[in-house]
């Protein structure tokens, strides 16, 4: 008899974090970015994967992401709210982890 077990898929995001100048309302601004882009990236998902961001703080603030929305099954606690997540000190970095 020959037993599988198979995981959830995994998908792996790593953002680098930095200021630029961006023009959201045709007035150029210090903005911040993610890998260079103004939104940042999109995350495309499915039910049950498992995703993966390694977020790299470049600022020279500390930073924090919120997940507004988004459902964190298996680690409810990485939602990005202050008070549940403390922010990346500028120069350091952190990965979230969440299905």
């Amino acid at each position: 008899m020959l037993t599988v077990q198979g995981e959830d898929p995994t998908i792996t995001f790593e953002w680098n974090v930095t200021y630029g100048t961006i023009s959201p309302l045709g007035v150029p601004v210090k903005g911040i970015l993610i890998n260079g882009q103004f939104p940042g990236p999109n995350i495309n998902s499915t039910t049950n994967n498992n995703v993966i961001v390694n977020v790299f703080n470049n600022l020279d603030e500390p930073f924090l992401l919120t997940w507004s929305g988004v459902q964190h099954r298996k680690n409810p606690w990485q939602d990005g709210v202050l008070g549940t997540n403390c922010p990346i000190p500028p120069g350091t970095n952190y990965t979230y982890k969440f299905q």
